[in-house]
């Protein structure tokens, strides 16, 4: 290094004010960025390159659907499976319509016409299928967009019967109380206290949605 210029360093080091600012814009960008980065190594390796990637569909062809469905339609084509799961295991069909909803954009999102993954479900810890696809995530408050795996299923009804097994096999969705709720409102604020979405109005979007449309109706066993 440059006489000068270490003896220039070695000056404004020995400055007190300017050892603060350097200890400040230090913890700054620990906070920042560095906080983020370990975030996203742990929960998505994906996002920094660790894996090799293509934005395409895993080792079989998945067969997409059209999205041009009315509201009608789309909670027609999954009311049945939710039914079942809500018979079978206690998830509200109320939920599951509206969680297919608002994950889905009604059946008209990239991940649901390309990868039939109706609720967003990411594919750590899957051995079926995958699909590559861009999100958004909240890292403290934070909003990133990453690129991350998917599950893929080759038709809705593989994905509603898997929505409810992603549930039932990750235990911080029992310890929630997710499967005792003993209303939709209940079990939608479980879903929310046991980190389904980074949102934190999901619980009341989830309500919301299913008021609008009336979709407690299908909570009949």
């Amino acid at each position: 290094m440059n006489p000068r210029i270490a003896y220039r360093i070695f000056k404004a080091l020995s400055d007190e004010k300017t050892r603060g600012r350097i200890v400040t814009i230090g913890v700054a960008l620990f906070f920042l960025v560095f906080i983020p980065i370990a975030y996203f190594y742990v929960n998505n390796p994906v996002t920094l390159g660790i894996n090799e990637v293509k934005n395409v569909v895993g080792n079989v062809n998945v067969k997409s659907v059209k999205a041009n469905l009315t509201e009608e339609q789309f909670f027609k084509n999954v009311s049945v499976g939710a039914m079942e799961s809500y018979k079978k295991d206690g998830i509200f069909a109320s939920i599951t319509l509206a969680q297919a909803k608002l994950e889905s954009g009604t059946g008209s999102s990239g991940l649901t016409t390309k990868a039939n993954n109706l609720f967003g479900i990411k594919a750590y810890n899957w051995l079926g299928n995958t699909i590559q696809m861009m999100t958004k995530e909240n890292a403290q408050g934070i909003i990133i967009e990453v690129l991350a795996p998917f599950r893929a299923y080759n038709n809705w009804d593989e994905s509603i019967q898997d929505h409810t097994s992603f549930l039932l096999q990750n235990a911080r969705y029992s310890q929630y109380g997710v499967f005792t709720s003993k209303t939709y409102a209940e079990q939608a604020q479980a879903l929310q206290n046991a980190g389904y979405a980074t949102d934190s109005n999901y619980a009341r979007l989830l309500v919301t949605t299913i008021k609008q449309y009336g979709l407690d109706k299908y909570d009949k066993k």
